[in-house]
């Protein structure tokens, strides 16, 4: 989380968004990109969740559908949606949203890191909650949303 200003409280940047009616939001260090066309390439079999794959700077990435992840149903195959892209490690990968509401600044003391007690340890994807204007919007922690193992699964179906 960045600091606004000297002496300020500090701030955090989050990339809001939706999915049927549902909001969520990732933290906007995690975000390579949004775009909001893009040619994607579906896949037969593919595992759960993943919608297929696209061209991102001359590499194929996985895209992943958030409703599957959240218990919503798919939009129509032709529904104008947007990919935010982000960098967990070296890897990309894309999740297909309806979409991208904002970029809000919060401080600080909106956010609410969720992690299990006595542990440290995170509750999988769900990395905490944001208060966001009068919504509390939970985060979503892009590099555990989708297991490597599918990623990795999803590129060998398209290389295939």
């Amino acid at each position: 989380m960045a600091n606004s200003q000297p002496g300020s409280e500090p701030t955090g940047d989050f990339v809001v968004f939706r999915a049927a009616t549902t909001y969520a939001t990732v933290q906007a260090e995690f975000v390579e990109e949004v775009l909001t066309v893009a040619d994607v390439i579906p896949l037969r079999e593919a595992p759960a969740g993943v919608v297929g794959t696209l061209d991102f700077r001359h590499r194929q990435i996985a895209v992943f559908g958030v409703h599957w992840k959240f218990g919503l149903p798919d939009p129509p195959a032709n529904a104008d949606c947007q990919y935010i892209v982000f960098r967990a490690g070296a890897m990309f990968t894309a999740l297909r949203v309806d979409e991208v509401e904002a970029l809000a600044t919060v401080p600080r003391s909106a956010f609410q890191l969720l992690v299990l007690p006595g542990s440290g340890l995170g509750l999988g994807y769900l990395r905490g909650v944001v208060h966001i204007g009068d919504r509390l919007v939970p985060v979503i922690d892009p590099g555990q949303l989708i297991p490597r193992s599918v990623v990795d699964a999803t590129l060998g179906r398209a290389a295939g």
